[in-house]
């Protein structure tokens, strides 16, 4: 609507009419979580928010009421430092405040907030752009309820990229126009305190669109420009190194994780591919995913007869990996609009930044290089592409709102275009499926929105051509988040959530029986998951509290991983498996190296060499008869390399029994252990392996072990005596943060049997103590120190001058 359409009286206020009308929106599109039966919680495809995000929001929370600080925990795979990726989401911390028990009611307010604040920033970066005020809260809208963060706040951490992102848009503006960097500073500091990847994927678009800007101001002056991009890295380094804090621990992880350096990395695989081209069916995707996020249906499943889960989705990939471009589709029909109304120069660039925006949809090439080839991924990309598409969008609606006319002709050529493709290319496609009650209705609203926009040209009929197009438009965006979380999905009801189902079923009780006899340090490991969802979770332990061997996640401990693959429980070059690492609960050998020591099961199972103790309900608790506790002890040591060399058939088992007899050791490290002598592995036999043997060799490694005083999640303490020297053993993935002293002094420690620690101890009586400490801990804190010292000089010599 043209600004003459606002009282000027209200114009001042445009901010608070803005955030108001949001508010009413999401209010809406949320309402089934906010003040309806469900939780934010997913079962269908949604189903990392209850496999992965909950458990880790419920784990952070609990580790911070009872231990502080959250950094190393045994309850993420077999150990692993959790610091990276717990704290660096600010819209987590309220979360944190509501406690373990009460912070999935906070979810859906937290994802609301978010999408709120992604219009609001979005809104003000658009305040620099020369737009009509209704222009500007039309965009910050089509922003907040983009395809990108409809489906993104369904995965959460999606979301919080596009606030940050809108941040950082606004900062940049806000230091070309008044010189203020301090926004954009902030946006550097909260993208790199959540995940620095984050950083350099938003940092990529911002920096191409800082060029495009001062292209389209004209800006000659070299000095400002030098002076700008000096700025911008001034403000961006002091960001830096306010985060970190985090930062620091967060690249150290994800640069010592098995899925960017270890075999199952794309790097190789991505850049032996030619340029190519986008293959039918996800070039179809795009183009569905332009008009609607649910354009080849939604995110839930159905279930077969023969119990099979099947999803509904019927496009590219799956429901959150696809593109997904949508902006509300009166934008699309202005674009043309934009472009005729431009001249020279000016349509020029907007062409130029179309092409650059567009290229990396149809060659796969320029998307894997922007991603560094480290997955065939669209993700926030999509989120580009449409900012793009509603900037240019804006320029028109700007335009129309200031008192021109559309043409008529482009308008109808536009309504046919669109219309065409909305149809045409899915005709006879095979390789997707549409909604097609969707796809009619989607029609409705583009015809409807054509017929708004041609009544401009009417002078007598703007006022109300202009308040139906808006209605159009407020009803689509609420209609699109109503798309992605409709009734049909499968969501955990508040009601489930106060019964003892999911998380809260007869395992709780079963655990609570094993912790009140059994005090000491050992993994459970559980035949089954209680996730509510579609999926299988592997991550129990963090929610249920007790310590286990699988890990889903995306940076899963290198050494934990190494582990697994080296004993055949995983395929190191699948990337998949690295993050869902099912852990050894089909492997009792390697249950015994690990100190496991219960089996919760609800099927029957070979026992092995585990005892039925009790149940609860469906839930039967098995104890290892063969339990070898944490810090045991070997004499005997060999070299990885010959153990690589054991045969590998029946799922490596005489590498298992390696495992228990002997010490193994990387070359480089045998040197260290000379006081312990060397076994040539040369006497296994699997068919003679029996109780016997096996019994044999727990005899030998529990004669010495360590009796522990202290076991917490990242502090132990404990003695031995020894009457010769031993390496002690610990079943704890080996990382080098973890300093060990022995008697007071500070000694090394080492990897043994394939991803473990252990370490050397003469005869005599020891007193033993670890404890963990995240990398370069201490300079991480100064430096934040340091730059939240630097930020605030920069900030009181910003307003004196």
């Amino acid at each position: 609507m043209p600004s003459s359409l606002i009282p000027q009286k209200w114009l001042p206020h445009k901010t608070y009419i803005f955030l108001g009308l949001t508010t009413i929106l999401l209010l809406l599109a949320f309402s089934a979580f906010l003040f309806g039966p469900n939780l934010f919680l997913f079962k269908d495809i949604g189903s990392d928010t209850l496999n992965v995000f909950y458990p880790q929001l419920h784990h952070v929370a609990d580790y911070l009421q009872k231990e502080g600080l959250p950094t190393w925990s045994f309850q993420q795979g077999m150990g692993q430092n959790i610091l990276p990726l717990s704290l660096g989401d600010p819209f987590q911390w309220p979360l944190y405040l509501l406690g373990p028990k009460q912070l999935a009611y906070g979810i859906a307010w937290m994802e609301a907030l978010k999408l709120l604040l992604a219009a609001f920033f979005f809104f003000r970066f658009l305040g620099y752009r020369q737009l009509a005020p209704l222009a500007q809260m039309t965009g910050g809208l089509a922003f907040a309820f983009s395809g990108f963060l409809l489906i993104g706040a369904g995965w959460y951490v999606f979301s919080t990229q596009a606030v940050f992102m809108a941040l950082c848009l606004w900062g940049f503006e806000r230091l070309l126009a008044k010189q203020k960097g301090e926004t954009f500073g902030l946006s550097v500091f909260f993208l790199a305190l959540n995940m620095p990847v984050d950083l350099y994927i938003i940092g990529l678009f911002v920096g191409v669109y800082s060029v495009f800007r001062l292209l389209e101001l004209g800006e000659k002056d070299k000095k400002a420009i030098i002076q700008l991009y000096l700025w911008l890295m001034i403000w961006g380094a002091v960001g830096l190194l306010m985060s970190s804090v985090l930062l620091i621990s967060t690249i150290d992880q994800i640069l010592n994780s098995p899925r960017l350096g270890g075999e199952s990395a794309f790097f190789t695989q991505l850049m032996q591919e030619d340029l190519g081209s986008t293959q039918k069916a996800e070039a179809l995707t795009i183009l569905g995913r332009l008009f609607s996020p649910n354009f080849f249906f939604g995110a839930a499943y159905e279930q077969l007869p023969n119990g099979q889960n099947v999803l509904t989705y019927k496009g590219w990939n799956n429901y959150l990996e696809a593109p997904s471009l949508y902006i509300a589709l009166p934008l699309l029909l202005l674009l043309p609009q934009a472009l005729f109304f431009q001249k020279g120069k000016q349509r020029y660039l907007s062409l130029a930044a179309l092409v650059l925006l567009l290229l990396p949809l149809f060659i796969p090439f320029f998307r894997y290089s922007i991603w560094l080839y480290a997955g065939n991924y669209y993700r926030i990309y999509s989120l580009f592409v449409a900012t793009g598409l509603l900037l240019l969008a804006l320029k028109g609606l700007s335009k129309l709102l200031q008192g021109a006319k559309p043409n008529i002709w482009l308008l109808i050529f536009s309504l046919v275009f669109w219309a065409a493709l909305l149809y045409v290319p899915f005709l006879s496609a095979k390789e997707v499926q549409v909604d097609q009650p969707l796809q009619n209705l989607l029609f409705i609203f583009l015809l409807g929105g054509a017929l708004a926009i041609a009544a401009l040209a009417v002078e007598k009929y703007r006022l109300q051509a202009f308040g139906f197009l808006a209605l159009l438009f407020l009803a689509e965006l609420v209609f699109s988040a109503k798309q992605v979380y409709s009734n049909d999905r499968q969501m955990l009801s508040k009601e489930e959530w106060s019964k003892n189902i999911g998380y809260q079923d007869e395992s709780m009780a079963a655990l609570a029986k094993i912790e009140a006899q059994d005090s000491g340090f050992y993994r459970i490991e559980k035949m089954y998951s209680s996730s509510p969802a579609m999926h299988n979770g592997l991550n129990d332990a963090k929610v249920q509290n007790f310590k286990g061997s699988s890990s889903y996640h995306s940076f899963n401990q290198k050494n934990y991983i190494r582990f697994l693959a080296k004993t055949a429980v995983i395929d190191p070059k699948d990337e998949n498996q690295t993050r869902w690492a099912p852990g050894i609960r089909q492997r009792p050998l390697l249950q015994v190296l690990a100190s496991s020591k219960y089996w919760l099961a609800k099927e029957p199972l070979n026992p092995f060499f585990y005892v039925l103790q009790d149940s609860v309900g469906p839930v039967k608790i098995w104890k290892n008869s063969m339990f070898l506790p944490l810090g045991f002890a070997y004499d005997t040591k060999c070299s990885e390399e010959r153990w690589e060399a054991l045969p590998k058939d029946n799922q490596s088992i005489r590498q298992q029994m390696a495992l228990l007899k002997t010490l193994v050791l990387a070359k480089e490290d045998l040197p260290v252990f000379a006081a312990l002598q060397d076994n040539p592995l040369t006497d296994l036999n699997p068919q003679a392996y029996g109780p016997n043997e096996l019994g044999q060799d727990i005899a030998n490694r529990s004669g010495q072990v360590v009796s522990w005083s202290k076991l917490d999640q990242k502090h132990l303490q404990g003695e031995i005596a020894l009457k010769k020297p031993v390496a002690i053993f610990l079943s704890i993935p080996f990382d080098p943060n973890w300093q060990l002293v022995v008697n007071g002094e500070t000694q090394s420690l080492y990897r043994a049997q394939l991803g473990f620690m252990a370490f050397l101890l003469p005869s005599g009586e020891h007193q033993i103590e670890l404890q963990f400490s995240p990398p370069y801990w201490q300079p991480s804190l100064l430096g934040s120190l340091l730059g939240f010292l630097i930020f605030g000089g920069l900030l009181f010599w910003q307003r004196k001058q």
